[in-house]
């Protein structure tokens, strides 16, 4: 009779859900996250094409429009020099007045936005 009783109670306890059977595993989590990480790369590789398409685009003119000013220095040996003098002209707009600072305001294409570097300083 003891094996009638455990029969009886093993196949309580399969009615009872402790079977084999195995569940099907969960994938909500993990499609939630696969989701996310679709759709940021998606927004970076958008966001890095307009980036692209707005630095093709015709740059608007600069000419008469920028003005700021940089301070320089120049040392040597332990001191710094005297600074450069006034040169009287300034073809480009990019110029000192002999007070240690650059002013930057350009008269043509040839030395305003990307092209205002340091050489037209350097070239009066």
């Amino acid at each position: 009779m003891g094996k009638a009783s455990s029969a009886k109670k093993v196949a309580r306890a399969a009615r009872a859900g402790g079977g084999p059977s195995r569940d099907k595993p969960k994938l909500g989590f993990p499609a939630a996250i696969v989701g996310i990480f679709v759709v940021g790369l998606l927004l970076v590789v958008f966001s890095y094409g307009q980036r692209n398409n707005r630095a093709e685009a015709e740059a608007p003119s600069a000419v008469n429009s920028d003005h700021w000013h940089t301070a320089y220095g120049v040392y040597v040996c332990d001191t710094f020099q005297e600074p450069i003098p006034d040169q009287g002209t300034d073809p480009v707009g990019i110029h000192t007045h002999g007070d240690g600072v650059i002013h930057i305001h350009p008269f043509s294409e040839a030395s305003s936005g990307d092209n205002a570097q340091l050489y037209h300083f350097t070239d009066l």
